[in-house]
């Protein structure tokens, strides 16, 4: 259903919040990933509010692997 409702021609650009989600959130930035169309420009911002648990460290570790377009 998103995907039929976002024009291709815009970016769209995602604030996550965080705080202590070291267990989902390689599961929600997968999901953006699944849920957006391929051809949008996207822009993800993972703002951590220095959690405990590690979720800065993961997020750090998943972008090393994600392909990044400048």
């Amino acid at each position: 259903m998103l995907k039929e409702k976002i024009n291709t021609n815009n970016q769209v650009s995602i604030i996550i919040p965080t705080y202590n989600e070291s267990k989902n959130i390689i599961k929600i930035l997968h999901s953006i990933g699944e849920i957006l169309p391929k051809n949008v420009s996207t822009q993800t911002i993972v703002v951590d509010d220095n959690s405990p648990d590690g979720t800065g460290k993961i997020v750090e570790d998943y972008l090393k692997n994600v392909k990044k377009i400048a």
